[in-house]
């Protein structure tokens, strides 16, 4: 018999905050609230985190991870260290993996679990990946993807992240400003303030001499094969 059961993680409340030091900063991350589904199979618990469902990787394990994205000095390149971390493991728990979407007419996909092919020889993701180096506007920003939730298959363990402490190191020769919150120049600044992990402290990175905008007179991005829609704007 099966037996299915909605469980909702508890976890720290703890406010996120960076910390300046020098020529580095220390982000404070404390991982969201995970749902999750546990179906009872055998001697394991098989667990579900089901809004981490990814149809394009069927066979896949669902575990989630989260994406930051952070400030820092224009083109740098941080040593990025784990300096602290809480998890808890979960024994005897296995996750569930992406099912196949198949289709049975025009309007209706349906999920197959049997098809599927699960992963075999995996080995356990780092604590976080550097996804990515790039300009937003006139910050400079490095995203970084937090694999929250790994599994040990030789343990047959899930281990949890509650939160985890991530250093930024810069070159001797950057002196970090304690605070320096981001200034509201424009409407789409606002949106900024929402993206960047380390908004108390971005401002002092913004390069308002950057140039953002390129000229082609030679017309070669147009395809004159294609279609294409002009849309107006209240300002650049």
């Amino acid at each position: 018999d099966l037996c299915i059961i909605l469980v909702t993680s508890v976890l720290s409340q703890t406010a996120n905050k960076v910390v300046v030091s020098g020529n580095s900063f220390i982000a404070n991350i404390v991982i969201p609230t995970v749902k999750y589904q546990d179906t009872k199979k055998g001697k394991f618990v098989e667990r579900n985190y089901y809004e981490f469902e990814d149809y394009s990787k069927p066979g896949e394990y669902i575990l989630p991870s989260f994406h930051y994205v952070f400030a820092i000095p224009a083109n740098s390149k941080p040593g990025i260290t784990v300096i602290e971390k809480k998890e808890s493991p979960y024994s005897n728990t296995i996750p569930a993996v992406n099912p196949l979407l198949k289709r049975l007419n025009d309007s209706t996909l349906v999920k197959d679990y049997k098809s599927v092919k699960k992963e075999s020889d995996v080995s356990v993701k780092p604590d976080f990946e550097v996804e990515s180096y790039f300009w937003y506007r006139d910050f400079y920003c490095v995203s970084i993807k937090i694999n929250s939730h790994k599994f040990n298959t030789q343990k047959n363990e899930i281990s949890s992240i509650r939160s985890i402490k991530l250093k930024f190191t810069f070159p001797d020769n950057i002196s970090l400003l304690e605070q320096s919150k981001i200034k509201t120049k424009e409407l789409f600044d606002r949106e900024i303030k929402k993206l960047l992990f380390n908004s108390d402290i971005a401002e002092q990175f913004r390069d308002v001499n950057r140039k953002t905008q390129l000229s082609d007179s030679t017309y070669q991005w147009i395809n004159f094969n294609s279609n294409y829609i002009k849309v107006s704007v209240v300002q650049d």
